[in-house]
């Protein structure tokens, strides 16, 4: 049988030595205190550092709280532009090759009347005009019109000569002819090399997007919006 052995210390020492190795003789630790008397400590420790200490000290203990209200943060940030996303109704995705600088005012100006003329006034509705995209064979402008020229990424393509001959052979326009039906007599004088030329477009000149001349206005082969591509001949060339 284990034997325990009480060792007696006197609760009233007689010296000042005896009294210091006492109270040596005893630790506390911080995970023995209550939460209250942690929270005291904190306070005491705080009053003795310096700024930097103190920035130093609250990031210590509260760093972990700091990473997830800002996982937090994020979480709902995306599940919100995911949501407000899902609700838009894109209504015509448009690319154009080469936009001057300075013309972010032209840009949402052409943005709004394309929108007004092809929407129906619902709030949801959107137009989506790229003016990233370049020509050239740099690594950032290849890179660009592969997004641009990906599946299910722009309906409506206008660039220059260069662009439209590089692509023009590999059947990824649409045929303006089924686009437009029997309407295609009516635009017929507007065409060149398949294509729609928008410099022949009095309204297309207005927005000052481009310097280059021709202008080539194409429909992707993989669009589903031959409809609105119509629309939007009749958005520039009908007065």
């Amino acid at each position: 049988m284990m034997r325990i052995e009480e060792e007696h210390v006197d609760t009233n020492p007689t010296s000042e030595d005896e009294k210091e190795s006492t109270e040596g003789s005893v630790r506390v630790y911080e995970s023995d205190l209550t939460a209250k008397e942690k929270r005291a400590l904190q306070r005491a420790q705080m009053k003795e550092m310096n700024l930097r200490q103190k920035i130093r000290h609250i990031f210590t203990y509260y760093k972990i709280v700091f990473v997830a209200i800002f996982a937090v943060v994020m979480i709902v940030y995306i599940g919100v532009t995911i949501f407000h996303n899902a609700q838009k109704k894109t209504l015509i995705s448009i690319a154009i090759v080469d936009v001057g600088l300075d013309l972010e005012d032209d840009t949402i100006r052409l943005e709004d009347d394309l929108l007004s003329f092809l929407g129906t006034g619902d709030p949801k509705e959107e137009i989506l005009l790229d003016t990233n995209a370049l020509s050239g064979n740099s690594y950032a402008a290849v890179m660009k019109m592969s997004i641009v020229m990906s599946d299910g990424v722009t309906d409506v393509l206008i660039c220059d000569q260069s662009i439209y001959d590089e692509y023009k052979g590999n059947a990824v326009f649409k045929d303006w002819k089924e686009i437009l039906g029997e309407d295609y007599a009516n635009y017929e004088k507007y065409m060149k090399d398949e294509a729609i030329s928008l410099q022949e477009s009095t309204k297309w000149k207005d927005y000052h997007m481009v310097a280059y001349d021709p202008v080539y206005m194409v429909v992707l082969s993989n669009s589903d919006k031959d409809q609105e591509a119509k629309q939007l001949v009749s958005f520039f060339f009908d007065e």
